[in-house]
């Protein structure tokens, strides 16, 4: 079983989270914007700044615990989330805490298939900006992006 990921407060504006694989968590990503227990308790997060792209995310429960809107792909590039295109990102799968009805958290750029372990010259072209006619096309338009609670 391999743990979540945890961004928090500068992580979430600065991190460059990429080419990981996270499987069978009952949470996969959790973006918290308040830290309690330690030092910098108090200290929140206004806005998402990290890029997160080309991560295997698979086998859970909740893909993503937000505490913050977030868009979790970079330079055109999402992750893959388990799920076939043209799906591949499911918003109701996301866990919203403390956030307004119209704060979304998503993937605007999935792939509907692994890309952690893959070469840049051999991802699934569509929406990515490497572009290889004869493989798997990423899922091409924008996931759906509608507020989730």
């Amino acid at each position: 079983m391999t743990p979540y990921l945890a961004l928090a407060k500068f992580a979430l504006a600065t991190t460059t989270v990429t080419r990981n694989v996270i499987s069978n968590a009952a949470t996969a990503l959790v973006l918290t914007n308040v830290l309690t227990n330690t030092p910098l308790a108090g200290l929140e997060a206004s806005a998402f700044g990290s890029r997160v792209s080309l991560n295997d995310i698979t086998g859970y429960n909740t893909s993503v615990r937000a505490e913050i809107a977030a868009t979790l792909s970079a330079n055109g590039q999402g992750n893959f989330w388990g799920l076939p295109c043209p799906q591949g990102f499911d918003p109701t799968k996301v866990q919203k805490v403390n956030l307004p009805t119209a704060a979304v958290v998503t993937d605007d750029h999935p792939y509907g298939t692994s890309v952690a372990k893959t070469a840049a010259g051999s991802l699934p072209h569509g929406r990515s900006p490497v572009r290889n006619l004869g493989r798997q096309d990423c899922c091409g338009e924008s996931a759906p992006t509608m507020p989730v609670s």
